[in-house]
């Protein structure tokens, strides 16, 4: 089947990607140049595990191509799908002008009738107001919306499209059916049919309810810190129940990332406006913000302020991404950037002059070694495997203080001790601090091997 995608951004090049490896014939749309100029030569402009290889299979057996010319793509197939951005205003409300500049478009280059899959997420209703849109542009033949919400996770994303949970698909036209199943054919996932208001629903119920488990468990973690109890013991119990769930229940700073914060303002927008009350949503958004707080507040209960080195470790969201947006650690370098420190951090895929505006009070460092070196105070703030993996033992010799906050509580307490750290987790009271040989830790109050803790 032939299929164009128009953007190929992040969902819209795994799923032209994931679509050629079905056996698809795809072309992929984008206004920026210099981007299909990439993509033509096999390079991915993102980073994603598996992407960039099945791009270039794509390529290579001639089932993939790309295009900047909107044109093109119209002409080169009767299903489109729809993948720009939808950014949240200032209000928190969807940024629509993308979708709607495109389908006006797509409407007036149309010479045949088409299929407009809408993969982005956009709030409910936005579908009808596209097809009415598009029909009144070009009354001549039908155009059919549909929406197909994409549920990727950065980081495995290509393989979430090949091996979903679900594919939710909501169209009120039963007749479609036939075609969106030859689609997706040779994915071994249930395909969940329903009204398109539904399913254009169904991405942010997900999303909102995710976040809320993650709030929810961090919210469990200051109050078992002040109650002397242990949040993964908690969520162990709580995770062990089948009506519950173990996954997203791991407390740390805080969740981030393009979907997240996005589609939880969007929700709230959109319950503004029907009028409907969710402080369920807001409680979590306020949950989620003062997270990175706690942690530096945590560092400045262990070290007095003056003129420190702090390592920070771990800048994107999650591990598997290069992605910064609304990342948690930038809130912590915000907070930290108010006093008198010296910031250095280390990234896996963050490099050195990567453009953001909260990287400039920061020295990015390419090994951990070079990060950690005399450093007063370790922050571990993504849990990428090579930190898992490091050898602690030996570099704790490399600091000058041994403090280490795990902000995803994401290494081995005991093997953490033993090599020197005094190790802080999240949603655990910290514990006496054991001097080890050689050891230049001094605490608040000036006592070598006291915590500040027990002041």
């Amino acid at each position: 089947m032939k299929i164009a995608v128009i953007g190929a951004g992040y969902v819209g090049l795994v799923q032209a990607a994931g679509l050629a490896q079905l056996g698809h014939e795809v072309i992929a749309y984008d206004i920026h140049q210099r981007r299909i100029a990439t993509l033509k030569k096999g390079l991915s402009p993102i980073y994603e595990p598996g992407l960039e290889e099945c791009i270039k299979r794509g390529i290579e057996g001639k089932r993939l191509f790309f295009t900047d010319r909107l044109e093109e793509a119209v002409f080169f197939a009767p299903v489109l799908f729809l993948t720009v951005g939808t950014p949240a205003k200032s209000t928190g409300e969807a940024d629509l002008s993308a979708v709607f500049a495109v389908a006006h478009q797509i409407a007036l280059l149309a010479e045949e009738e088409k299929m407009l899959i809408i993969k982005s997420t956009v709030p409910v209703g936005t579908g009808d107001k596209v097809e009415k849109m598009m029909r009144e542009i070009s009354p001549s033949f039908p155009f059919h919306v549909v929406s197909n919400p994409e549920f990727l996770r950065q980081g495995s994303a290509l393989h979430d499209f090949l091996l979903p949970d679900r594919i939710v698909i909501g169209l009120d036209d039963g007749g479609l059916a036939p075609l969106l199943q030859e689609i997706y054919k040779g994915i071994p996932a249930p395909i969940l049919w329903m009204d398109r208001r539904s399913a254009e629903m169904v991405k942010y119920a997900a999303n909102v309810f995710l976040a809320t488990k993650i709030s929810f468990i961090n919210m469990m973690a200051e109050l078992c810190e002040s109650l002397s109890a242990d949040v993964e013991m908690v969520s162990l119990g709580m995770g062990s129940d089948r009506r519950i769930g173990p996954h997203f229940l791991k407390a740390g700073i805080g969740f981030g990332g393009s979907c997240f914060p996005k589609d939880a303002f969007a929700l709230m927008h959109m319950a503004r406006e029907a009028g409907v009350p969710v402080p369920m949503v807001e409680a979590m958004m306020e949950t989620n913000d003062r997270i990175p707080d706690r942690i530096v507040h945590r560092l400045l209960s262990l070290l007095p302020i003056k003129a420190r080195r702090i390592t920070l470790l771990g800048l994107t969201f999650k591990p598997g991404t290069d992605d910064l947006r609304d990342s948690p650690s930038l809130k912590v370098i915000s907070h930290l950037a108010k006093y008198p420190y010296t910031l250095r951090a280390y990234d896996p895929l963050v490099k050195e002059g990567t453009p953001h505006p909260a990287l400039h009070s920061v020295a990015l460092t390419s090994t951990i070694q070079e990060a950690i070196e005399g450093t007063e105070a370790i922050l571990l703030l993504t849990e990428w495997p090579e930190f898992k993996e490091a050898d602690w033992i030996r570099l704790r010799r490399l600091v000058s203080h041994p403090l280490f906050i795990d902000g995803r509580n994401c290494l081995d307490e005991e093997k953490m001790k033993k090599a020197g750290f005094q190790y802080i987790r999240i949603g655990k009271k910290p514990t006496l601090f054991l001097k080890t040989e050689g050891d230049p830790r001094e605490s608040t109050d000036g006592k070598r091997g006291v915590p500040a803790s027990r002041k």
